[in-house]
């Protein structure tokens, strides 16, 4: 097989000298003793001859014995042929027609490459091998150029690495150093067919075994010349390269053969042992006429075609000219006695790293059928396409051993079983499509009429003779309908001659890679909640984020708009604390981390969601294919690719923040998996409001639905015994139909207190004179426009969203009625023990303020009923005043002395708000409002 293995030496400190041979002045040594370690290179060069010869002959697959078929003697009855079919590379087949080994490991994973050792494509070379060095002296130095150690073995330390077993021999202070190496299988048998000779570090003797076939081992060499090291450069590797130098020799029987028994095959008088130099890396010396004999007892029926011998009685003899009177022996049974079958192999060619398998055929004609493999490495993706299908179409080039391309793009076509093209296809010089050990085939799928740029003279592999498609293949950003998506699978494969010579197995490789989208799923929450004011609602600091190197300013939610925004690449939740220290009491009574997060402590799962990233690649730039549960799309090797989704609700991923994208880098041939994720760290994003004593604006942040929730404030009280009234909550939906309605405006009530006038939302009193009393609480109001506090949209309450109304007070005894819809509740007094007297006020309603309930008798003769936006009250000529309604839509009622004052009323404006939904009497203190949104 195409087989390149790759040792390196590096050096590690030891102190040392000696010399290796008495002849040999030695250099002054370092301290680096010589290391090893090994690894595999996936690539194949021949053993034998100059830089350029090399390059030729590894160009050159199939040139080998051109001169036809040999022709056989026997007395069978019918001519017979024996087809000498070569090809540059040391390939070994199993009884299955399967790569293999040299001892018969399969190679499950072979490439359009064929790379083929004696162990499994790895990093690392196990078989054993050892090393040589020859010492060149220094300009000027004293020491003499020579031997510097035999080959030795080579030992295994640790982590891959090697080394000889004498210590001694570290790198020299001045001079340089040649490397050779050998490495070997076949265990202690195959070692003893390859012998050196002390003070001779580049010669090894090689005698093929013929009693001992089996452990013939697969000989490879390498060699570094010239290498120094200094003190600094004691680790750098130094790559030495081997190459298979001897030529696997097998046998076949063709498919049109009489059927029958091959029982044996023995090759007579051909050189069996030679010497290779591996500092000139060539063969010399082949000697000693032998003869190899193998038991093979196959069966051949004349269909099909089948290997003699197999990878584990593979021949492998030194590269020679077969002298004359070599010859080739088969003994075949027809069925009632034994034939002999001869034929001369005088002038064979045998050459180093090459494979030549010798086939019996009735047919003076070689004739050899396509197989085309398709690619495994994307096997694992379920679903995939993973073999071909009635109708693809592979495009053949053939090229001759003159490096020209005699047939170009001849359309190779599969029928659901078997591969076949028209033979009678004319090339431009007029030749029929021929099959031939002389030529290269190269092919490429899927079809193409367009021939493309190809480049015969350069390649040694289908990569190379194809680099101009692959180079100029663009696979399609699109590839969201699965005809397309197969359409950009470029594979290309060179035709390897099989076992028994009877096709040449095109194993295809996919030129691009294979990107595979997993769509994650990740828990966040629900809802995150944030204050609108700025401060930190446990201890009224201010809120100051810093996110993505940057600090805001953030007054609540603002900072964490520009994270919802993309504008910032990191959730800014993770970079302060102040957020999460506040908690709010939700229209249930349940209290809240401000900040809800699934991973933080007081949330529950009911305020989580597991969010599955969306798969909207619709109008993105690139669209990949939905197979089974994941996303595939081809792409470009080593060149990035970037995928993104557009939003969904709350599931969109790259989209908004572009760090989030997907980016594909897959080499050739490979496949790699990405998980995508959502870019949202919450569902719904809330700006939360308490009361600020003024019009807060909430900006909107895109058209669609808003969901409002207010909570008016709880009334005052004057004494000790008396109890306000509790703010009503009011939830709704708000649908946003254009992006121009860019505010909505709030006012949250403030909580009533005693010898206040009036607290925030529940109107504005202004009297100096104000001696007593307690106020109501203020309503929680949301309007489209920005006129103040409710009392002043008595002329624009179409502009009205959303109210909560305030609870009422109370003074010295009793309970203040609380907010609520449709009605503020009545207060509700206790008499006084002192005065004997009792006194309320009644509930705003939708469409009036409560009534204020005066006492005359005590001088309480002037009163206000509740009204638009405001509570009412009740006070004598002294300016005493009583007890106040709630603030609402419409105020409740107040109280002269010692009452209880009515709630005010709550409301929505139908047709607008949506979904309304209400609770009376439930908020104590000031009031609330939370505007949320969908992420």
């Amino acid at each position: 097989m195409n087989t390149k293995f790759t040792i390196a030496l590096a050096a590690m400190a030891l102190m040392a000298s000696c010399s290796e041979t008495e002849e040999l002045v030695s250099p002054a040594l370092s301290g680096n003793k010589i290391t090893f370690s090994s690894e595999t290179v996936n690539a194949w060069q021949s053993g034998e001859g100059s830089a350029s010869a090399k390059a030729t002959a590894t160009r050159a697959v199939n040139r080998i014995n051109d001169g036809g078929p040999l022709v056989a003697q026997s007395s069978i009855g019918r001519q017979l042929y024996i087809h000498p079919v070569g090809q540059v590379g040391v390939y070994f087949h199993n009884a299955k027609d399967q790569l293999v080994t040299r001892t018969g490991q399969l190679i499950a994973d072979a490439t359009n490459d064929h790379v083929l050792t004696r162990g499994s494509k790895s990093e690392r070379v196990s078989d054993p091998f050892l090393v040589s060095a020859y010492y060149n002296t220094a300009t000027g130095s004293s020491a003499q150029s020579g031997t510097f150690f035999d080959f030795a073995a080579a030992n295994s330390i640790a982590n891959g690495k090697y080394r000889i077993a004498d210590d001694t021999k570290t790198w020299p202070t001045t001079g340089s150093l040649d490397f050779y190496a050998y490495m070997y299988n076949g265990g202690d048998q195959g070692k003893a067919m390859i012998t050196t000779t002390a003070g001779d570090p580049t010669t090894l003797h090689y005698k093929a075994s013929s009693s001992d076939i089996t452990h013939q081992p697969d000989l490879r060499v390498a060699q570094a010349k010239g290498q120094t090291r200094t003190a600094t450069q004691a680790s750098t590797v130094v790559p030495l390269t081997f190459n298979h130098v001897l030529t696997a020799i097998t046998f076949a029987a063709s498919n049109d053969m009489v059927p029958g028994t091959v029982k044996s095959v023995t090759i007579k008088g051909v050189y069996g042992e030679g010497d290779y130099n591996c500092s000139t890396l060539a063969w010399s010396g082949q000697k000693t006429a032998s003869n190899y004999s193998i038991t093979t007892n196959v069966d051949v029926n004349g269909i099909n075609g089948v290997a003699l011998t197999t990878g584990s009685n593979t021949l492998m003899m030194v590269p020679q000219t077969c002298p004359a009177g070599a010859t080739l022996e088969i003994v075949f049974n027809n069925g009632s006695n034994d034939q002999t079958i001869t034929a001369s192999l005088a002038d064979q060619q045998w050459t180093a790293g090459s494979s030549i398998i010798y086939q019996l055929s009735t047919s003076k004609t070689l004739k050899l059928s396509v197989k085309a493999v398709y690619p495994t490495t994307w096997k694992s993706a379920s679903g995939v396409k993973a073999a071909y299908v009635n109708d693809d179409k592979l495009g053949m080039y053939v090229v001759d051993q003159a490096n020209t391309v005699i047939h170009a793009n001849v359309p190779v076509t599969y029928n659901g079983s078997a591969w076949t093209y028209a033979d009678n296809t004319v090339s431009d010089k007029g030749k029929h499509v021929q099959a031939s050990p002389k030529y290269q085939y190269f092919f490429y799928y899927p079809y193409n009429a367009t021939a493309p740029t190809v480049a015969p003279a350069a390649s040694t592999n289908a990569n190379a003779f194809f680099a101009n498609k692959i180079s100029s293949w663009k696979p399609t950003a699109d590839q969201s309908s699965e005809s397309t998506f197969n359409a950009q699978d470029l594979q290309v494969g060179q035709g390897v001659i099989n076992g028994s010579a009877t096709s040449f197995d095109a194993s295809m490789a996919h030129s691009m890679g294979l990107a595979q989208i997993t769509l994650g799923t990740k828990t966040i929450p629900l809802t995150r909640t944030f204050y609108m004011t700025g401060l930190n609602a446990s201890n009224n600091s201010a809120i100051t984020t810093t996110a993505g190197g940057k600090t805001y300013a953030s007054k609540g939610i603002a900072a964490y708009m520009q994270y919802y925004q993309g504008q910032m690449k990191s959730d800014p939740i993770t970079a302060t604390s102040a957020y999460k220290t506040a908690t709010y009491t939700d229209a249930d009574g349940v209290t809240h981390n401000l900040v809800e997060d699934s991973n933080k402590s007081g949330n529950t799962a009911a305020n989580s969601r597991s969010v599955t990233a969306a798969a909207n690649f619709e109008g993105t730039s690139n669209r990949p294919c939905p197979i089974g549960d994941k996303y595939y799309a081809v792409v470009k090797p080593s060149a990035a690719t970037t995928f993104y989704s557009k939003d969904g609700i709350a599931n969109g991923w790259g989209n908004r923040f572009t760090d989030n994208r997907v980016t594909a880098n897959v080499t050739a041939n490979s496949l790699s998996s990405y998980t995508a994720h959502s870019d949202s760290a919450f569902i719904f994003l809330a700006a939360a409001y308490s009361c600020a004593g003024k019009v807060e604006e909430f900006q909107t942040p895109t058209k669609g639905e808003y969901k409002l929730e207010v909570r008016g404030a709880q009334g005052g009280v004057y004494g000790t015994i008396g109890i306000g009234g509790k703010g009503g909550v009011c939830k709704g939906d708000f649908k946003l139909q254009e992006v121009s309605q860019k505010f909505l405006y709030l006012c949250v009530g403030g909580a009533g207190e005693w010898n206040k006038i009036s607290a925030f939302n529940n109107g504005e009193l202004s009297d100096s004179k104000f001696i007593v009393g307690g106020s109501g609480g203020g309503c929680t109001s949301v309007c489209s426009s920005n006129y103040g506090i409710l009392t002043n949209y008595t002329s624009h309450k179409d502009d009205v969203l959303l109210v909560a109304g305030g609870g009422g007070s109370c003074e010295w005894v009793g309970q203040g009625g609380d907010g609520g819809y449709p009605n503020g509740e009545d207060g509700t007094p206790m008499i006084d023990q002192r005065l004997g007297i009792g006194n309320k006020g009644s509930g705003g309603t939708q469409s009036a303020g409560g009534t204020t309930d005066i006492v005359v008798n005590v001088g309480y003769t002037f009163h206000t009923n509740g009204a638009f936006g405001m509570g009412g009250y009740g006070y004598d000529t002294s300016h005493d005043y009583g007890a106040q309604g709630g603030g609402g839509w419409y105020g409740g009622g107040g109280a002269s002395y010692a009452g209880a004052a009515g709630g005010g009323s709550s409301y929505y404006k139908q047709g607008t708000i949506t979904n309304f939904t209400y609770k009376n009497g439930v908020r104590e203190g000031n009031g609330f409002a939370i505007i949320t949104w969908a992420r």
